[in-house]
């Protein structure tokens, strides 16, 4: 894979977007009666992009801004972690609201807490460790899938669930062909990104 296919993956399957379009797929391929109004869907995922998009990458920008880091990619894991803490904050504070203030659902609310511990997890062993952000990103939205089609076998996930694990192939070959981590750092993501939302969306939904 030549490097600027690779950047342009990187860029498409941005870590931040996939909680944007994790939630898409559930309003597409899932139906329940919050579903229903397509007004309530495109603010959600509206909303859910001012979050864990719009606000972190401001937020990093300024950092970058300030000389706080020396890129907005956050290419060296000692620059890592207080971006990912301040995204985490956000993604939590969105949760939070999701969950408490507008109950959006036990499916939508399992979603965000499960993309949210990973985010934790991810962010506290980038404290020592380059895990790769974006395998395991994409691998929390294999996560979800896996979980939701355990619980609730009426919906049809197959087709989601192969469309994912091709762009997680995708995602991993781009970022070894950038150099930008190891083939363990790769796998690690994976392995912190599906556990985490599966055992997240399971336990909530089969609760």
């Amino acid at each position: 894979m030549n490097k600027k296919l690779a950047d342009i993956i990187s860029l498409v399957l941005n870590p931040a977007m996939m909680p944007v379009l994790c939630i898409w797929l559930v309003l597409h391929y899932c139906r329940t009666d919050f579903m229903f109004d397509q007004k309530a869907q495109a603010l959600l995922l509206l909303y859910i992009g001012i979050f864990t998009l719009g606000f972190p990458f401001l937020s990093v920008y300024l950092l970058y801004r300030s000389g706080f880091i020396e890129s907005i990619f956050m290419k060296s894991r000692k620059e890592r972690p207080i971006p990912l803490l301040i995204s985490f904050v956000y993604q939590a504070m969105l949760t939070y609201v999701l969950i408490n203030k507008l109950h959006a659902g036990e499916l939508i609310s399992s979603i965000m807490l499960g993309l949210t511990v990973t985010l934790f997890l991810v962010t506290v062993i980038s404290l020592f460790y380059k895990i790769s952000l974006h395998s395991s990103a994409i691998g929390s939205v294999l996560g979800v899938i896996m979980g939701i089609d355990y619980v609730y076998s009426q919906y049809s996930l197959v087709y989601p669930a192969i469309t994912v694990l091709m762009a997680m192939g995708l995602v991993m070959a781009a970022r070894l062909a950038l150099d930008a981590h190891t083939p363990k750092q790769i796998y690690s993501g994976v392995a912190v990104g599906v556990p985490a939302c599966f055992f997240t969306v399971f336990f909530m939904l089969a609760a």
